[in-house]
């Protein structure tokens, strides 16, 4: 090989070698994600509905309530929100429904019925919540009749409004709790199904050391057993003239 061919050769190398050492070690090393339990895959995705059903839900409400039906019927027959202005002034109302606040309510009534679609279908694989949600909605529609029955004034169906808010949140604050409470209920079992199998584990792993220990123990009795008793057999004394 000449000179030339040489160095090359190794310039070769040593581009080979730089590669290699890029692609074994030079990339970021990622550490493999933890692996989850069933309880903790479980609370993963039920978080992840709740959050979609908010945001979604939000969403609709929020596209709901710029309609000129919406802010007719938050702001003279039912209040949006508990801290709104006109709460004390909705609630002291001696006026039932007028024909205008009545179209309004009847229309916002029907718009909601997709807002409450959209939450109890990401809310499909959640349990406690959906029951909670209905019961809130059925509340509100019975309200509503009464309304539009002119049963109730106005100021009586925002004192009611009020309780069915303040009874929806306890409701839901329930049904977190037992959610809470099953996904900690299954995650405890967890824990003791692996204690018990380590425990099982640690008792084999025992138990064959105590094997182990038996084998050789026997094995060490056999070797001894059969080993021969020999007979020292050599003569006491040897060459011509000897006697025995």
């Amino acid at each position: 090989m000449t000179l030339v061919s040489n160095q090359k050769y190794k310039k070769f190398l040593a581009i080979l070698v730089v590669i290699l050492l890029v692609a074994c070690g030079g990339g970021n090393y990622q550490q493999p994600e933890p692996q989850l339990s069933p309880s903790e895959k479980l609370r993963n995705t039920y978080v992840d509905a709740i959050k979609n059903a908010n945001q979604q839900s939000k969403q609709c409400n929020d596209s709901i309530g710029a309609t000129d039906e919406a802010k007719l019927v938050h702001k003279e027959v039912l209040f949006a929100g508990m801290k709104d202005e006109n709460v004390q002034g909705l609630m002291n109302s001696k006026q039932h429904l007028n024909p205008k606040q009545s179209a309004a309510l009847e229309k916002f009534m029907i718009q909601q019925k997709t807002c409450r679609g959209i939450r109890l279908n990401a809310l499909n694989k959640v349990p406690y919540l959906p029951s909670a949600w209905i019961d809130y909605y059925k509340k509100y529609d019975a309200l509503s009749s009464q309304l539009l029955a002119k049963r109730i004034t106005i100021g009586d169906a925002n004192q009611q409004w009020m309780s069915i808010l303040q009874e929806r949140n306890v409701h839901l604050n329930e049904a977190r709790q037992k959610i809470n409470s099953d996904l900690t209920a299954m995650h405890q079992k967890e824990i003791d199904l692996a204690l018990r199998q380590q425990g099982v584990a640690a008792q084999q792993a025992q138990a064959e050391i105590a094997r182990q220990a038996n084998n050789r123990q026997v094995w060490k009795d056999f070797n001894q057993a059969v080993q021969p008793h020999w007979v020292d057999l050599t003569p006491s004394c040897l060459g011509p003239g000897c006697r025995q």
